[in-house]
Formats: C-alpha cells, structure tokens, sequence
C-alpha cells in the first residue's frame, strides 16, 4: 500500500466529523474512567511503598467535619462555605446554581484570607483526604477533580488560618452503609434547637420537602430568593434579612453561591448567619430513605 492509498483509506474511514464525535465519546466516558482506575492504584501503590509524612506537601488547617458541627454548636459565629461552585465563580465560570458574577467572585475572593474572629470560612475538606471512604459517585468525583480543586485551595488560601469543613453538613449520598447517619443527623437537628431562625432560600426548595430539619427550632420564618442566579436580588435579599433579624436570630442561607458572600455581608451587619447548603435536602433525603440511584444524586444535586 502506497503512503497515498493509506492516507485515502484513513480519509474513507475517519471522516472529521466522526473523529471530532469520538473524541466527544472518550472525552466523556472512557477516558476520565482510566484517569479514575490509574489515580485510585497509584495512590494506593503510594500508601503500600512510602511512609505518608504530610509534611512533604503543603497542607491547609481544616477542621472535620465532627469538629466543625462542634465549633458550631458550642462557639457559634458566622459561617462561610467554600466548595467547587464557589471555586468556578471565582475562576471566572458558571456554577450549577449561579452564572459567573464579578461582583460575587471579588466577594468571595475577598473572604478567604480574613481569618475574621466573626466568621468562620469553611473548604471542602475532602480535597485533601482520600476519597475511598466516599460512596462510588463521590469517590470518583473527587479521584478525578479533585487535584486542581485543591491546588486552588493552596494558591488562594493562607496557611496560617485555621479553616472549617464546608462538606460537614452533607452525609446521605456521600457516604456508604456503614456511616452512623442517625448520630450525624441528631447533632445536625441540635445545631437549629430551640433558636430563633430567618431561612433565606430560593423559591420552592423548603416547600418540596417531607421533612424539616428545622423541627426543633424555636421560630421560623422564611425569606425567597431565586431559586437560580440569587445574587441577581442580593441587596434586596440582606435588606429585608437585616429587617426581620435581629443579634438573637440565626440567619440560615439556602441560595448556593450567594449564600458564601451573604454571610459575610450580613456578620458586617451585626447578625450571625450560615451558609447550609443543600442540609434540607440532604436531611429529608435521608428521613425519606430514597434510594441512592445514579438518577436521584445528580437530581439532588441539580434541582
């Protein structure tokens, strides 16, 4: 075969645009699978051959997630929550729930080297564990992010400031069957008892769920947002908080992204106030014992 009959064949058989669709193909299915299973065995190589010392590498202080829900329970301030939506803000991205904001980067930017005495920042911790420990979907997500997710950590953060974990809330669709979910919701329920609540959320989330993780608090009374983009209604959102909240009143953030910024904003205003996340959810996710199919956690984490 002539070097122009090969050329002429591979011509036939690999039009462009069918090459550009496997590409697509590899790119989104098999090729981030190898980069899992090759991560997970050199890892697991790395514990069997060297002696971990975790001085090698630079490292953050975060507390657990046990400590965290401590430190919230027993010495409660403000708490701001960090994880790869808030990384993609900043990096000039679009989250899931909200589209890239310059305003809201500089916000969030702004907070992460503070070591503010009123306000606690929270990382996801779970950069820089190892992720066996986490249900597949979770194992995987972090097996394969997880290294630029923390060298963002790293770049951005100051080594100095003792950080909480911004993961300690969420536990039913992270974790596996030999977790002690009842213990952790408990100390979650703990966390809103007999406290006087202001939950900003975005429209219809609280309203679709079965169970409330607020039970046991003293009062409640809800404020709405967008459901998507909240920080398109921000100044509106921290006055009508400021107005229905008081230095007794624990301000309680619902609205993605927003909620990171928020929390700052409104300890400036004398309130204390939590980014929570998706801990309704999670807490009603749980109560409801839905199963931990592949459809209903990217629903979760989607809707």
């Amino acid at each position: 075969m002539t070097p122009l009959q090969f050329i002429k064949g591979v011509k036939a058989h690999w039009h462009p645009a069918r090459l550009a669709r496997n590409i697509c193909f590899l790119m989104d299915n098999e090729i981030p699978d190898v980069l899992y299973q090759l991560k997970d065995e050199a890892v697991e190589d790395a514990v069997y051959e060297f002696d971990e010392d975790k001085l090698i590498l630079p490292r953050l202080q975060i507390a657990s997630a046990e400590e965290t829900i401590d430190l919230l329970q027993n010495e409660p301030k403000s708490f701001a929550r960090f994880g790869d939506g808030e990384i993609a803000i900043m990096e000039g991205r679009n989250g899931v729930f909200q589209t890239y904001d310059p305003r809201l980067a500089a916000k969030m930017k702004a907070i992460l080297n503070t070591g503010r005495d009123d306000l606690y920042v929270g990382l996801n911790r779970s950069y820089f564990q190892s992720p066996f420990r986490y249900a597949e979907r979770n194992h995987k997500y972090y097996r394969i992010h997880g290294t630029k997710l923390r060298r963002f950590f790293l770049r951005e953060c100051d080594q100095s400031v003792r950080y909480l974990d911004a993961s300690c809330f969420g536990a039913y669709f992270r974790f596996g069957a030999e977790f002690d979910y009842e213990g952790h919701y408990e100390r979650i329920l703990r966390l809103f008892e007999d406290k006087d609540l202001v939950v900003v959320a975005g429209q219809g989330v609280l309203e679709q769920l079965e169970f409330d993780v607020f039970e046991r608090a003293a009062s409640k009374r809800v404020i709405h947002g967008p459901k998507r983009n909240a920080f398109d209604e921000y100044d509106r959102l921290v006055e009508e908080v400021c107005a229905q909240s008081s230095k007794d009143t624990l301000v309680c953030l619902i609205l993605g992204m927003t909620a990171t910024a928020m929390a700052a904003d409104l300890t400036d205003r004398g309130l204390v106030a939590w980014d929570i996340g998706h801990v309704a959810k999670d807490y009603d996710v749980y109560k409801r014992q839905v199963e931990k199919t592949q459809e209903n956690m990217d629903a979760f984490w989607r809707d």
